[in-house]
């Protein structure tokens, strides 16, 4: 399971600047769902879980780095199981920024970076050297020198639908299914469920639910699912078949099928990959 505060959903009021630098040290990370009007860069140092970002639901681990564009909701839940403290390191910057990197005279490669992940996201497990890098940002003239390098590292685009309801009410609604689901992904997950936890009525909560986030429920539960599935396979040397159960499906048939569909490698091919990364940082 995770842990995630619930809120109202809102801009998170930051001090109005160009450029941020902090690092985050807690027992695990609570923001509950936000969004910013700057551009954001995290690298997770320690911890680990699911990040949802727009309609994407994906586990993070030490050593990920995620670019987030404006107005992009997310949050990070931290694994209620695993032992030890969260840390990251947290990069902003502002559309200002952004603007005055699209003008350098050799950023072709961070500009196209930066478009594809205008209207979401992007992820990599970043080279040591560039993690390294985004450590000791501490200075615009820093971020500049990081975003140069930014390209060096193999990112992959999030599924994320920016698209999700600007209303305050809604998104609170969607924050307690969220946290629902998460508390529950390994048991029982019902549509009624998570329709009192929406206070939605269960015969027009399918509807509430893609209208609010642009996505189906079952689908999102499955994503959640699959997230745990990929950290306890990263993160543990569960057998697959204890993994499957402990992710909140039935039957390993329908994990393999469901994990191979998802990620287009089985769940033993998907831990060696991951094992052999992390040797090659």
């Amino acid at each position: 399971m995770y842990r995630c505060v619930v809120r109202a959903s809102a801009r998170e009021q930051l001090p109005e600047a160009p450029f941020r630098s902090l690092w985050l040290d807690v027992p695990s990370f609570d923001s509950g769902l936000h969004h910013h009007e700057s551009w954001e860069l995290t690298r997770i140092e320690e911890g680990a879980g699911l990040m949802i970002i727009g309609s994407a639901v994906c586990p993070y681990g030490p050593g990920d780095i995620v670019l987030i564009a404006p107005d992009v909701p997310h949050c990070w839940l931290s694994a209620e199981d695993r032992v030890g403290p969260s840390r990251a390191r947290v990069v902003g910057f502002s559309a200002v920024v952004a603007e005055l990197i699209q003008q350098l005279p050799d950023g072709d490669d961070v500009r196209q970076l930066m478009r594809e992940a205008e209207f979401g996201a992007l992820a990599c497990e970043a080279p040591q050297q560039l993690g390294s890098v985004l450590t000791t940002v501490a200075r615009s003239s820093d971020l500049f020198a990081l975003l140069e390098r930014l390209p060096e590292a193999k990112w992959r685009r999030l599924p994320t639908r920016p698209e999700l309801t600007a209303d305050p009410v809604e998104r609170k609604r969607i924050e307690r299914v969220y946290t629902y689901v998460s508390d529950h992904a390994g048991g029982s997950v019902t549509l009624s469920g998570a329709a009192r936890a929406a206070n939605v009525a269960p015969q027009s909560f399918s509807r509430f639910f893609r209208r609010t986030t642009g996505g189906t429920f079952r689908a999102f539960v499955i994503d959640v699912r699959l997230s745990r599935a990929c950290s306890l396979l990263r993160e543990t040397d569960l057998a697959i078949s204890t993994i499957a159960f402990q992710a909140g499906f039935a039957n390993l048939a329908n994990f393999n099928r469901r994990f191979r569909d998802r990620f287009g490698v089985t769940p033993s091919r998907y831990r060696r990959a991951q094992r052999s990364a992390v040797t090659a940082l």
